[in-house]
Formats: structure tokens, sequence, C-alpha cells
């Protein structure tokens, strides 16, 4: 990702319909990814209507040292940023939307496999949970289907 935003709009409907969209801006860029996230969300007036509304902020991130305790915490190296995509996106879906800060280490290793990827699957509505993955990190998204 080197120091870029990623945006992962995920909305689920009643009757199963799965939308997403993905923005990926440098940090030089953010008024061009906001331009973006607006344009995708609009063209799809059935994202507004969503039962289920998720966001995946993947974000650069920082190690900080608490002045106090001396214990270390990792956490959103530029927090205006990231408010302003989720607030963009709530702007367009409503309030109600569920937003995952995912903060990553800038600090590339040279030559470590699958460095730098924001990997999201989105099976048809009962086929599967839908899930991303990082190179350190995964989640899920939307209705959980039980295992078969």
């Amino acid at each position: 990702m080197g120091g870029c935003y990623a945006c992962l709009v995920f909305t689920e409907h009643p009757d199963g319909t799965r939308n997403a969209v993905l923005t990926h801006y440098p940090e030089t860029e953010i008024p061009q990814n906001l331009a973006k996230l607006r344009e995708l969300i609009d063209q799809s007036e059935k994202m507004k209507e969503a039962s289920i509304k998720q966001v995946v902020l993947m974000v650069p991130g920082e190690w900080v040292k608490d002045p106090i305790t001396n214990e270390y915490s990792f956490r959103v190296q530029d927090q205006q940023t990231a408010s302003l995509l989720a607030l963009t996106v709530k702007a367009k879906l409503g309030s109600e939307v569920e937003v995952r800060l995912v903060p990553y280490s800038v600090s590339q290793m040279e030559g470590k496999k699958d460095e730098g990827i924001f990997l999201v699957y989105i099976p048809p509505k009962g086929k599967g949970v839908v899930r991303y993955r990082t190179w350190f990190s995964g989640g899920t998204l939307g209705t959980q289907e039980p295992e078969k």
C-alpha cells in the first residue's frame, strides 16, 4: 500500500444482493479519492437503500509511545484524512454505516510475500461469507452464514 488509502464500501440487501466499491489513492490525491467515492456510490442507488452498510478503511499507521506509561500502541497516522473518508461515505449512505479503520505499517520489508495486498471475496448470498484479507489481518462483512 506504500502510504496509500484504500476504501472498501460494502452493502447488502434483504434480498441477498451484495454491492461493493473499492478505491485506492496515494495520500497526495485525497480530493480525487473523495470524488471517486462519491461518483461510485452515486452510480448505485441500491447501495443507499441497503440494510447492511460497511466500510473498511486501510490507512497508514504509526507506533506511538505513551509518555506516561512508556508503552507503545499502533494507531492511525492521519486521523483527519481517515475521518474525512468515513464522513464522505456516511454523507452518501447515511449515518448507520459501520466503519472499520485498519491502520497498516508503511515500513515495508524487501521481498516479503504479499506485502501490501488487500483482497476481497464476495460470493453470492448463500454461497459463503464475504471476507477481506490484508497481509497482516482480515475480517468478514455482511450477513454471517452458517458453515455447511
